[in-house]
């Protein structure tokens, strides 16, 4: 390190120290500017399709949707008509469903209302009779 003799050194070197500091917020940005200068643009239009959602990007923003859980309600409600058509055969895709989904030592875990429904519809085979309706049904599938 340089042993500064006089005040006018001194100044000069807190001076220079001193000019980086200046222009901290403008130097990195440009830096950053100048290395990304080829793909800035297309990555801004890229951005811009993306949020606009337009026809290249739709079903990726669909696919983002349904991992989102967005289209979780409206698949439920495909099921429920689904239901409601294949209720003319007595078959409920929503019950074989969670009948295939549960096994056996997940039995216990299902709540006494889950159980109860269970245990008063077969799926394959004629219609029982539940406690509480057909509406009941309807609304738990």
């Amino acid at each position: 390190m340089q042993i500064l003799s006089s005040k006018s050194e001194l100044f000069a070197t807190a001076l220079s120290a001193s000019y980086p500091f200046v222009f901290w917020p403008y130097l990195p940005a440009r830096a950053k500017a100048d290395a990304e200068a080829p793909n800035q643009r297309k990555a801004r239009r890229r951005k811009r399709q993306k949020d606009r959602g337009n026809r290249q990007n739709a079903k990726e923003n669909l696919v983002e949707e349904y991992l989102a859980g967005r289209l979780y309600h409206a698949n439920i409600i495909i099921i429920q008509y689904l239901n409601k058509i294949f209720q003319l055969w007595n078959f409920q895709i929503w019950g074989v469903v969670k009948a295939a989904a549960v096994s056996e030592e997940d039995y216990p875990k299902i709540p006494w209302y889950r159980k109860l429904e269970n245990s008063r519809v077969d799926f394959f085979g004629g219609h029982q009779a539940h406690p509480y309706g057909q509406a009941f049904l309807w609304r738990q599938s």
